[in-house]
């Protein structure tokens, strides 16, 4: 993605509820703020570099939401990608469900 010929990373995860979503992502973002690692994603030019975090539950990490708008995209943007997370959250358990063998039970 290019931003007035600024090159932006965003690397997105989805969380479980064990994780604090400001430590993971800073984390993450931490991975990528490396002058040289900067420098191979655009020589010419800074890069920005954001990590988007967010928990399978639809909550987002604060420093992501900002991440986010900062780069042009609107709370719309933001209210889809929280229903795919959940959809793909349900999706995610539904299998889990059906594909989990449970022993019967003896009385």
């Amino acid at each position: 993605m290019h931003r007035d010929n600024q090159s932006v990373l965003l690397d997105v995860q989805v969380v479980g509820t064990r994780v604090a979503l400001s430590e993971a992502y800073h984390v993450k973002r931490n991975k990528y703020l490396i002058p040289d690692l900067l420098k191979q994603i655009n020589p010419n030019s800074s890069a920005v570099v954001a990590a988007v975090t967010l928990s399978y539950r639809g909550t987002w990490a604060s420093g992501s939401v900002a991440a986010l708008i900062d780069v042009g995209l609107g709370r719309h943007d933001l209210k889809m990608m929280t229903i795919r997370c959940l959809q793909g959250g349900l999706r995610a358990f539904q299998v889990h469900q059906k594909t989990t063998a449970m022993r019967p039970r003896h009385l």
